[in-house]
């Protein structure tokens, strides 16, 4: 139960990272758009 409970945390986590990169990713290319 417990190693169930961390990897659905874990799950979670890696989500959390993979929406805040391609996040950063697609702000950083509206910048560079914009800036010209």
């Amino acid at each position: 139960m417990r190693s169930y409970q961390l990897k659905s945390n874990n799950i979670k986590l890696l989500q959390a990272i993979e929406i805040t990169y391609y996040t950063s990713i697609h702000l950083f290319i509206y910048l560079s758009i914009a800036r010209r």
